[in-house]
């Protein structure tokens, strides 16, 4: 046992049975000693281990009888304001708010949001949750939550609140279809996309509704038609044939494809990209269909993807194989049945438990050789020590 510091006046008596089994006549007395030195004492009398926070700090007095060393511990801490929690053979003292944010169990979640402005809302939402972590993602629109179940819960819980439609108040004359849907589209977070080019001009008021209701009526005004795909707004002259890419005609056909056969039906489908840039996801895409097939557009941090559906199918295939994470596993740690393991995740490290999430990859097993995680397609990924997928 190392010597307490010279300032400190400790009388101890103890008559123990054994390590942590109180015994009649005992006595412990402690006068201005460091606090660090009374744990450290207590902890050896215990047999057990103590580790604390540097936050805590001061000196203690007290004289105890009858009293088991793990008791004695419980009281001293909580009665100079600090927290302690077991973790496996050893007791962690140090400040509640400390303790939850190192030891509490932790996951990120990412709220998309509607309306609400990312960068805008993330300041106010850091103060609902601290000590959580709360990240701004302008190109996903959305925010980027690292807490407990219970801040993340709150998070839920202010975000629904304020991702609402704001009520609109914007009055048209005579103005450009372009005009009006696209001022339609910044007010309801969308992206504008245009499927045929819009011709004419509208005059329209349109205050205290919410901004579905106002694109309803603007198209219904117009004779504009629309559909809402993902965060898109896409558009079009109703009556008139949507355009497609005009370039140089498979071998046999004409320019655009439109001669010969019956072309089959084109749709369009948002891709959502969880992992790889839109303009990576567009070369993946070239490799999927001729480039005079399939026609692509970024949107955000999605890929706009308009084609057939044997096409779009193609393209869905390629992006499962393709958008997944830089992911590598650096170490694992087995301490008898638990096993931890050391991540980077995007060049962001992570330490992890079966079940906890790195990033958005939820670990799903742990073994001596490698980690498998599951992304947020759901693809499994099995990725070894020192190895990366």
């Amino acid at each position: 046992m190392r010597w307490l510091h010279a300032s400190a006046v400790f009388v101890l008596l103890v008559v123990l049975a054994a390590p942590g089994v109180p015994a009649a006549g005992n006595a412990m007395t402690f006068k201005d000693a460091d606090i660090h030195d009374v744990l450290n004492v207590l902890a050896e009398l215990g047999g057990v281990n103590v580790v604390t926070d540097p936050q805590v700090r001061g000196t203690v007095s007290f004289s105890l009888r009858d009293m088991d060393p793990l008791e004695a511990i419980d009281l001293i801490v909580r009665t100079n304001g600090y927290s302690y929690l077991w973790v496996d053979d050893t007791i962690v003292v140090g400040p509640q708010q400390t303790l939850s944010e190192r030891f509490e169990p932790t996951r990120a979640v990412f709220f998309p949001l509607r309306y609400a402005d990312p960068a805008a809302v993330a300041p106010a939402l850091s103060l609902v949750v601290q000590p959580a972590t709360v990240q701004a993602d302008p190109t996903f629109r959305g925010v980027l939550v690292r807490g407990t179940e219970e801040q993340l819960a709150l998070a839920k819980a202010f975000l629904e609140q304020r991702d609402v439609p704001r009520r609109l108040s914007l009055d048209f004359q005579d103005a450009d279809l372009v005009t009006v849907f696209h001022a339609l589209a910044l007010e309801g977070g969308y992206n504008l996309l245009l499927e045929t080019p819009l011709e004419g001009k509208l005059t329209i008021l349109l205050q205290g509704i919410d901004v579905d209701e106002g694109i309803r009526l603007a198209a219904q005004q117009s004779g504009v038609r629309y559909r809402i795909e993902g965060n898109s707004l896409i558009v079009g002259m109703a009556g008139v044939a949507a355009t497609r890419p005009v370039t140089a005609a498979p071998s046999g056909g004409a320019a655009g494809g439109t001669d010969g056969p019956a072309a089959e039906t084109t749709q369009v489908r948002v891709f959502t990209l969880h992992y790889i840039e839109p303009a990576l996801a567009q070369r993946i895409v070239a490799m999927a269909a001729p480039a005079a097939a399939v026609q692509s557009e970024q949107v955000g941090g999605s890929l706009l993807v308009r084609g057939t559906e044997a096409e779009l199918e193609a393209v869905a295939t390629l992006l499962e194989r393709f958008d997944l994470p830089a992911v590598r596993v650096d170490g694992i740690v087995i301490r008898g049945d638990e096993r931890l393991a050391v991540v980077s995740v995007a060049g962001r490290s992570h330490l992890v438990r079966e079940g906890d999430a790195a990033g958005d990859l939820a670990v799903v097993r742990i073994s001596d050789k490698e980690v498998t995680f599951r992304t947020a397609r759901g693809h499994m990924l099995h990725v070894p020590i020192g190895g990366s997928e």
